[in-house]
């Protein structure tokens, strides 16, 4: 969780990045009658919907600007270090609210944070979202995060087993996804927690399970459309590390900004692939801005 001098809160988005800068998505902004708040300072939310569009438009609403960074070949969403006044981990966040046993809704996040524990171990776990920022609601996800590979794949097992669906989106910020059924991946509701679990999923360090990613980033070559038809073998588990990362039987390796790719790129199969490639690395980038792009699954994978 990351406060900004202007009275902005947004989470930290998991991708290597210059010295004295982090990659944030916005997520609320003092404002007056807000629906969230901290104490008596009332918040509301800039950001509508996730996915590509979203963030650029969350942006817009919080006056934040793009820099162009070239380790990325596009313009990212950067907080300076010297606008942030505070910085929180996830683990902090949940060892934080856990031991404090404060909050109306304490019980909601201790029986989601229950529900994942018993299968991965608390100390696999974080805390993001409203309940980090110490402003939930009633009607707030838990959003939860879970650290490592085999942790992360635990996760998905238990949600595609148990979670029963809240939603079934297929578009997120204009990235696509078509021919999936509806499977709680990695958002659902889990027995005994009254509103929404979600979870990501993360590496030991910032994208150290993705070699498309160098220290800095992944520094593309020339970036040009993409449209084909891919194999991915299906159970790769970077695919459910942020930044989704598998590799194609053609040597390509798909790499997604939009964390709901993961989920599919997991379980592979034949797929109509749609993103930016950097030809000289046979690296295809889905859920940028400049070509959100889509995954169309035409052959479920079989083993």
């Amino acid at each position: 969780m990351v406060t900004l001098r202007s009275g902005l809160l947004g989470i930290e988005i998991g991708l290597p990045a210059p010295a004295g800068l982090i990659p944030l998505i916005p997520k609320y902004v003092m404002c007056e009658r807000g629906l969230w708040l901290r104490g008596s300072v009332g918040f509301c939310r800039v950001i509508s919907h996730y996915g590509p569009g979203g963030l650029e438009e969350a942006l817009n609403r919080a006056g934040l600007s793009l820099a162009y960074d070239g380790a990325y070949g596009a313009s990212m969403p950067y907080a300076r270090g010297f606008d942030i006044i505070e910085y929180v981990s996830p683990r902090t966040a949940l060892e934080t609210r856990v031991l404090s046993g404060r909050g109306e809704l304490q019980h909601v996040l201790m029986r989601a944070v229950t529900a994942l524990a018993d299968r991965v171990g608390v100390s696999s776990l974080g805390l993001t979202g409203s309940y980090a920022m110490g402003i939930e609601r009633e009607f707030s996800d838990v959003d939860l995060v879970v650290y490592g590979r085999d942790a992360a794949q635990v996760a998905y097992d238990l949600f595609t087993s148990v979670a029963v669906p809240v939603s079934c989106e297929t578009e997120f910020g204009g990235f696509k996804l078509e021919g999936w059924p509806c499977v709680p991946w990695r958002r659902g509701l889990l027995s005994d927690v009254p509103t929404p679990v979600s979870w990501v999923g993360v590496p030991p360090s910032l994208a150290s399970h993705c070699k498309a990613f160098t220290g800095r980033g992944p520094s593309p070559s020339r970036l040009t459309s993409f449209k084909g038809v891919l194999t991915v073998s299906g159970g790769q588990p970077e695919g459910l590390l942020y930044p989704p990362c598998a590799r194609s039987e053609e040597g390509y390796v798909i790499v997604s900004y939009e964390y709901n790719a993961g989920g599919p790129l997991y379980q592979g199969g034949v797929l109509e692939v749609t993103g930016l490639l950097a030809a000289t690395e046979d690296v295809i980038f889905l859920g940028s801005r400049e070509l959100p792009g889509s995954l169309r699954l035409l052959k479920p994978y079989r083993s």
